[in-house]
C-alpha cells in the first residue's frame, strides 16, 4: 500500500532503528583464477541431456549447479570483477543455492520456492526463482566485506509492500512502494523513482566505497550521497528477506552477487549490456584513454612462475597472443599459452608414434605429407589415438603447470599436402577437430588456420576462445598479397561473423623484415581492421626474421572509440562513393592521448586512385590511396619497441 514519502520515510526509520549489528570476526578472501577461467571455459548450455547437460559439483546437493555448468557472456562480466559470492538461482530441486564462484558460499532455501521460473538474461536461457512474499528466503554466508562492497540483482516485483532482496546486517536493499532503498537506519539513500515495482526485471546495484553510497539502477546511477559509516561486518547474507525477519520479497530474483569492492560505472555497465546482449563489454566511453600493453616473448604459468622456453616449441616460443582487452580473455586471466600442433607431426616430435590410426592416409593407404615442411606428415583428427597422444603431450611438457589457454596450430588444414585423405569432407574433418579440442575441455582451446573461414564450426566448441587467420592479409615487405576487392571482404566480413559468435579473431600476418619496413601493408593491414573494428578481434604479426618474434604492429598505435556509424552488418555498406571503404569515429586515441574525431579510409583496389573524402575534415586518417602510401594524416610508423617482459600478475597482453 503507497504511503505518502514523508510517512513511509518516518516508519522506516522507527523500524529499522531497533534492529541489532552483530561483529563478527575479519575473513580474508582468496579469488582463484581458475574459478574465472572455469566460469569461462566451461561445458555451456541449460538442462537435459548430452553435451549441453547441466552436470552438478562433485559433492554438490541434488539440484544445485556446478560452476562448469554455465558460461556465457554474462557470467564472464560477472566473475572477471570477481564477486565474493555469486548466486545464479538456476536450481532446479532441492534447497541449497549453489555459489557460482566456488568459494563455497553455499545458501540455504527457506519455505516454499518456484524453480525454473523466466530469468532475467536475454542473452542466456539461465532460469530465476520465485519468491512468494510470505515465506520464501535464502540464507548464505559471506566473507566480511568491511567499508568497501557491492551488492548486485535481478528484481522483478509488483508489489508496493516493503521487501528486501538483499541484506547484510546492518544494510538493506530493498523495495518499498516501488522506490529503491539502500542503507540502515537514519542513513538511508533512497531513488527518486517509485517505478521500479513494475512486473518487469531491473538490475539493481547498490555500491559503497568506504566514502560515497550509490544506486544503480539499468545501468545507470539513480541517486548518491557521501557517507563514512556505511561498513559491513557481518558474515551472514540475506535474501529475499529482512535480515532480522519478515519483509519477504514477492516476485522473481535472477543473478545475486555480492563484492568486496565498489564496482564502478563502467562495470555496471558491462554486467548490464552483457546480459541485454550477450555481446562483450562495449568499447571505454569517450573519456576512457585505453590502457595498452605490447608484448614480444613472454612465458609463465598462471601461478606466475617462469617457464622455460625449451617447454614449449622451439620455433614459437611466446605463451601470451597479442589481444584487445576483452571481456572473455579477461575473465580467463590468459597469461600463459601452450603450443601445440597435433596436424602435422614428424620424426621426433612428441607427439608421434608408429600407431598407424593416428595419420592421415590416400585411399591407396599411403601416409600423407606436408609439402611446407617435408618431414611432416599429416595427422588424423579422427584418430581417438591421436586425440590421446595429444593430451598426454600437453600434460606431460606442462611439468605441473597450468596453462590457461592451448594454442592448437594448423587445426584441421589440409592445405599444402601432397594428397587429400581418403576419408576427407569438410564437416566431417571439422566435427572430428571439435572433438579434439573438446578432449581438452575444460582449458580454452585457439586455433590456427590457414583457412580460418572454413572452419568457423570449431566456434561452436564451448571451450574454444577464438580463432587466429593465419597470413590474412599481407605476405610482402612491400605491398597486400591480398588486395583484391572480394577477397578483402570475404576477411572482413569473417571478422564480423566472428565478432556476432563473441569468439576471438587474430590477423596473423607476415613481416620477412622483422617489423623495420613494410610500413605500407602493415598500415593497410592495420586500417583495415580498424574500418570493421570490434573489440574481439586483433593484429599479431609473425616476424620470420628473427627466430620466436612476435609483434604487435603498427608501434603507434591509433585507437578508435564509439564509431558514429553504427556496426556493419556487412562490410560492403561501408563503400563509399568515391570507391573507398570507409568508418568515421567520433573518438580516437594515439598514445594514449585523445585526438578527437577521425577516420578510416581503405582501398582495397591498390592500382586505381579514388578520391579521398576525408582529407579535410578530419585531422587524424589511417589512409591507403593508389599512390602506394599511407596519406592524409599524422599516423606514423616509428615508436617504442615492445617490452620484452610483462608482469604474471596482468592478467592480459593489451592490444588497443
Amino acid at each position: 500500500m503507497p504511503f505518502s514519502l514523508l510517512w513511509r520515510r518516518a516508519l522506516l526509520a522507527l523500524h529499522f532503528s531497533t534492529r541489532r549489528r552483530p561483529s563478527i570476526a575479519s575473513l580474508v578472501l582468496s579469488v582463484s583464477l581458475a574459478g574465472a577461467l572455469s566460469a569461462l571455459a566451461g561445458c555451456g548450455g541449460h538442462g537435459g541431456a548430452g553435451a549441453g547437460a547441466v552436470m552438478p559439483a562433485p559433492g554438490a546437493p541434488p539440484g544445485a549447479r556446478s560452476l562448469m555448468s554455465v558460461s556465457s557472456a554474462y557470467t564472464t562480466a560477472i566473475m572477471v570483477d570477481t564477486p565474493s559470492v555469486y548466486f545464479r538461482l538456476d536450481e532446479t530441486s532441492g534447497t541449497t543455492v549453489y555459489d557460482f564462484t566456488q568459494h563455497g558460499h553455499t545458501g540455504t532455501i527457506n519455505g516454499t520456492k518456484t524453480f525454473g521460473v523466466a530469468g532475467a538474461l536475454t542473452s542466456d536461457s539461465d532460469t530465476a526463482m520465485g519468491f512468494n512474499g510470505t515465506s520464501t528466503n535464502i540464507q548464505g554466508t559471506v566473507t566480511t566485506l568491511g567499508s568497501e562492497y557491492s551488492l548486485e540483482a535481478w528484481i522483478k516485483s509488483s508489489s508496493s509492500a516493503e521487501q528486501h532482496f538483499i541484506d547484510i546486517e546492518p544494510q538493506q536493499f530493498m523495495l518499498s512502494g516501488g522506490q529503491l532503498i539502500f542503507g540502515t537506519a537514519g542513513d538511508y539513500l533512497s531513488s527518486p523513482k517509485y517505478t521500479y515495482a513494475d512486473g518487469r526485471y531491473h538490475h539493481v546495484v547498490a555500491t559503497y566505497d568506504g566514502a560515497t553510497k550509490k544506486i544503480y539502477v539499468d545501468s545507470a546511477l539513480v541517486v548518491s550521497k557521501a557517507d563514512a559509516s556505511s561498513a559491513l561486518t557481518a558474515t551472514t547474507l540475506h535474501v529475499g528477506h529482512f535480515y532480522g525477519g519478515g519483509y519477504l520479497f514477492s516476485g522473481s530474483l535472477d543473478e545475486v552477487a555480492v563484492y568486496y569492492h565498489a564496482l564502478t560505472a563502467t562495470q555496471v555497465t558491462a554486467h548490464y549490456n552483457a546480459a541485454k546482449s550477450g555481446a562483450p563489454t562495449p568499447a571505454p566511453s569517450s573519456t576512457a584513454v585505453p590502457n595498452h600493453v605490447m608484448t614480444a616473448d613472454y612465458v609463465a604459468t598462471n601461478g606466475g612462475t617462469t617457464k622455460a622456453a625449451s617447454t614449449l616449441a622451439p620455433w614459437l616460443n611466446w605463451a601470451s597472443t597479442s589481444w584487445q582487452e576483452n571481456p572473455d580473455v579477461k575473465a580467463a586471466g590468459i597469461k600463459a599459452m601452450f603450443y601445440t600442433d597435433p596436424n602435422r607431426q614428424q620424426p621426433g616430435d612428441p607427439m608421434y608414434t608408429s600407431d598407424e590410426t593416428t595419420f592421415a592416409h590416400t585411399c591407396g593407404g599411403s601416409r600423407i605429407k606436408s609439402t611446407y615442411i617435408t618431414s611432416q606428415y599429416l595427422m588424423s583428427p579422427a584418430s581417438s589415438s591421436m586425440r590421446t597422444q595429444w593430451k598426454n603431450y600437453v600434460a606431460e611438457e606442462s611439468d605441473g603447470a597450468t596453462w590457461d589457454a592451448i594454442f592448437e596450430d594448423d587445426t584441421n588444414d589440409v592445405l599444402y599436402t601432397t594428397a587429400t585423405p581418403c576419408d576427407y569432407s569438410a564437416p566431417s574433418w571439422l566435427s572430428s577437430s571439435q572433438g579434439q579440442d573438446s578432449s581438452l575441455s575444460p582449458t580454452p582451446i585457439i586455433y590456427n588456420g590457414l583457412q580460418i573461414d572454413d572452419q568457423m564450426a570449431l566456434n561452436s566448441s564451448s571451450n574454444v576462445l577464438g580463432g587466429m587467420y593465419e597470413g590474412c592479409y599481407s605476405d610482402s615487405t612491400t605491398y597486400p598479397k591480398i588486395w583484391d576487392d572480394p577477397y578483402w571482404l570475404n576477411m572482413e566480413n569473417t571478422e564480423l561473423a566472428m565478432a556476432k559468435a563473441g569468439k576471438l579473431f587474430i590477423c596473423l600476418g607476415r613481416d620477412t623484415t622483422s617489423a623495420s619496413s613494410a610500413v605500407d601493408a602493415r598500415l593497410y593491414v592495420y586500417a583495415s581492421f580498424l574500418l570493421t573494428w570490434a573489440q574481439t578481434s586483433s593484429i599479431l604479426w609473425e616476424s620470420y626474421g628473427t627466430s620466436s618474434a612476435f609483434n604487435v604492429l603498427p608501434e603507434v598505435k591509433l585507437v578508435a572509440m564509439n564509431p558514429l556509424v553504427a556496426a556493419p552488418t556487412d562490410v560492403s555498406s561501408l563503400k563509399t562513393s568515391g570507391g573507398v571503404y570507409a568508418r568515421e569515429y567520433a573518438n580516437c586515441y594515439i598514445y594514449g592521448t585523445a585526438v578527437g574525431a577521425c577516420a578510416t579510409v581503405v582501398n582495397p583496389d591498390r592500382y586505381n586512385s579514388h578520391s579521398y573524402p576525408y582529407g579535410t575534415k578530419y585531422k587524424h586518417t589511417l589512409t591507403l590511396s593508389g599512390s602506394s602510401v599511407i596519406d592524409g594524416g599524422t599516423v606514423t610508423a616509428t615508436g617504442a619497441a615492445p617490452p620484452t617482459t610483462l608482469s604474471a600478475l596482468k592478467g592480459v597482453v593489451v592490444f588497443l
